[in-house]
């Protein structure tokens, strides 16, 4: 305001009014008139000097003009308003898609289930036993049946997860025996990939955690691999104990990831464009719920892959049981 009297202005007469003790620290923010009729949002600090010999008393008017910085502030006030707005507006429409995602999961898993029911029948009915060509076609039913009842009953799973609905039974769990079931299990029902898989743990970990939630993550994951894998692939999974957390790694050999995609790997039905998982029967479901799943253990899944065709490494961070947890990662150590 330099270079401006005072008198150009209007509305001054409150700092007048300032008493003269509190005169030499009065300071007003406020927006004023000049008399060319423009609005301007001021700083006005007055001082009062030492009283001089002669006994005048003397004041300093100083008027900065802060109208820009005002309407700075004014325009990321209503910014973040707008924010706000969207964010909310995302969040219902977020609410609202898990809330069809399991509404429509719940309707297709009963007539799924009496699918498989009917076909199980008609396999042990002795019309279909004498006839390979019908129990072939009806076992190829069978499997296609299995795989849609399993994607749909992941789906229910991750929207009752994401919407709070999971509640967890835990229990102590040793969880290189867990992984050494589970491992032992995937071998056998996916026996025509030829998959070898090999374990490695260091000691029994045990952790407060809901077996059958513990379960649902490694076979997605274990599942995961071998679906990426190469026929006669190895997956090497290896347990060990770190900062209060069992550390359970699987790795495959097989088709890796980008490093464009690997942010986006555990989003709900994240699908890389040249991944093979619609060919294998997938959606790219599991690993949004496997990661949802840790986190209710309060836990964590990281992924790593060195490129495409070099294969990649899911690692899950769970919290060790009573005095073998010392304390919980920060964010920033996490691998």
């Amino acid at each position: 305001m330099l270079g401006r009297a005072l008198d150009d202005f209007a509305d001054q007469d409150g700092a007048r009014d300032i008493p003269v003790d509190q005169i030499a620290n009065a300071v007003q923010s406020r927006w004023f008139r000049h008399k060319t009729g423009q609005r301007l949002f001021c700083s006005l600090h007055i001082s009062s000097p030492a009283k001089p010999a002669d006994g005048d008393e003397r004041q300093a008017w100083f008027i900065f003009d802060m109208t820009a910085l005002c309407d700075r502030i004014l325009q990321m006030q209503e910014e973040l308003a707008e924010e706000r707005q969207r964010r909310e507006i995302a969040l219902r429409a977020d609410a609202s898609k898990d809330f069809c995602l399991a509404l429509i999961s719940h309707e297709l898993k009963q007539p799924l289930t009496t699918m498989l029911m009917s076909i199980e029948r008609m396999l042990e009915s002795t019309c279909v036993k004498r006839a390979p060509t019908l129990a072939e076609d009806l076992r190829a039913m069978r499997g296609a049946t299995r795989r849609q009842a399993r994607i749909v009953a992941d789906l229910l799973e991750l929207s009752r997860a994401r919407t709070g609905k999971i509640q967890l039974a835990t229990e102590l769990v040793e969880i290189g025996d867990l992984i050494g079931h589970l491992a032992s299990a995937v071998g056998v029902t996916s026996p025509d990939k030829g998959i070898h898989i090999t374990r490695d743990r260091a000691t029994q970990l045990w952790c407060e955690a809901d077996p059958v939630r513990l379960e649902q993550i490694f076979s997605n994951l274990l599942d995961n691999a071998i679906k990426f894998s190469n026929h006669g692939g190895r997956i090497d999974i290896h347990v060990e104990p770190q900062d209060g957390f069992a550390k359970v790694s699987v790795s495959d050999h097989g088709a890796g990831i980008s490093s464009e995609f690997l942010p986006q790997v555990f989003n709900m039905f994240g699908q890389e464009p040249r991944s093979s998982t619609f060919a294998t029967g997938g959606l790219g479901i599991g690993l949004a719920l496997a990661q949802e799943l840790a986190r209710l253990h309060d836990g964590r899944i990281t992924v790593a892959s060195d490129g495409p065709g070099l294969g990649s490494q899911f690692t899950v961070w769970l919290p060790l049981a009573g005095a073998l947890r010392r304390r919980p990662l920060a964010n920033s150590e996490w691998l």
